[in-house]
């Protein structure tokens, strides 16, 4: 069978884009094909290629010894191996240093894609930082002594316990100055009806309302909304909103020995609500301050507002008013109930990996 030079040719170079470099397979074939008595118009022809590649490519492998390109010189580094380095110093030194700032400070003429570069090199990026409350020394040794504390391995059933516990918060609702809702179905020559655009609404809520709600494995609380104090001074929440709150939505739930977990909230702590739970024989957990990632709650608030606007898409066009009021918190209760347990029972017992977290950040921030 006649061996086909075109069918190879084609085969073999059938991938290359018009002007681009010949790969060392193809200037050995080329060599080869001349090699054995091909002429240079047959070769160009059947590996689609120009006569003088043909002829550069045989030059190619009698100067060099070799089908490969030679290496290039490129272009003149704009930084020096000093310059580099001391990018890197400066980003480790001042983490939220500007691209402008660093360039003005190691070469105005750089541009941002050579810093880049050169950061990569280190397997360094800017991220967008994390936002988490203040912590300060004091308070991560308070909470790294809080875990070790529920994780000693001398007394396992304190885990166990505390896992087995009840968990609260309050949050505050509202029906949203932005509307949430980003993605709509539309033609394209409907993208700026009014009906269509997403409304940006700079002014406040009309609707706010602070709840309060309890979790524990297997089941959950009503939701309750906070009432506002009138004797107080500003028609704020206090320690008797807070106790009203208890009264409907922890007393029906407690039983003897359950372990409550409430944060440091002034209202929480204060000498009336102290006195409110040993009246009721309330176990209490001294909780660490500023420690929202060590309960699991609050991520149950992130679930709520996700039922609440998908259940509700327009729930941003309620008013202030009494029956838009008593809208809103039907709205709230509705999604409250939707929640999945499993996803309350899944966070809860996630308590165990957070409280490890914590320890393996002496105290500090968490991925939680």
């Amino acid at each position: 069978m006649a061996f086909n030079l075109r069918a190879f040719g084609t085969i073999i170079s059938g991938n290359r884009q018009f002007n681009h470099e010949l790969t060392s397979e193809t200037r050995a074939a080329i060599c080869a094909a001349v090699a054995c008595g091909q002429t240079h118009r047959e070769v160009a022809e059947a590996f689609r290629v120009s006569k003088t590649a043909v002829t550069k490519a045989i030059q190619h492998f009698k100067q060099h010894g070799t089908f490969n390109s030679k290496a290039r010189s490129g272009r003149k580094p704009k930084l020096t191996r000093r310059e580099k380095r001391y990018i890197y110093k400066l980003v480790r030194k001042f983490p939220k240093m500007a691209f402008k700032a660093l360039i003005l400070e190691v070469n105005s003429k750089i541009s941002f894609s050579t810093i880049k570069r050169v950061l990569r090199t280190y397997h360094l990026r800017k991220w967008k930082s994390m936002k988490r409350i203040m912590l300060t020394k004091e308070g991560a040794t308070e909470r790294y002594n809080f875990v070790r504390y529920w994780l000693d391995l001398h007394y396992p059933e304190r885990l166990q316990k505390l896992v087995s516990g009840k968990f609260s918060d309050e949050c505050t609702l509202q029906n949203n100055t932005n509307n949430p809702v980003g993605w709509i179905f539309r033609f394209p020559s409907e993208k700026w009806l009014p009906d269509f655009v997403n409304i940006q609404n700079h002014g406040k809520a009309n609707i706010s309302i602070m709840v309060w709600a309890m979790i524990w494995v297997g089941g959950r609380s009503e939701i309750m909304v906070m009432e506002r104090d009138s004797d107080s001074s500003h028609n704020g929440y206090t320690s008797k909103s807070y106790q009203i709150a208890l009264k409907d939505g922890l007393l029906p739930y407690y039983e003897a020995g359950d372990l409550f977990q409430q944060d440091n909230a002034k209202i929480h702590v204060s000498d009336s609500s102290k006195y409110w739970f040993e009246q009721h024989g309330i176990w209490v957990i001294d909780w660490p301050a500023h420690s929202p990632d060590l309960n699991p709650i609050e991520h149950v608030w992130k679930a709520l507002k996700a039922e609440m606007y998908k259940k509700f898409p327009n729930l941003y066009a309620l008013k202030r008013n009494e029956l838009d009021i008593a809208k809103f918190k039907e709205m709230l209760r509705i999604a409250w109930n939707a929640i999945p347990q499993e996803l309350i029972d899944r966070l809860i017992n996630s308590i165990p990996r957070r409280l490890k977290a914590v320890r393996k950040a002496k105290g500090w921030y968490t991925k939680y």
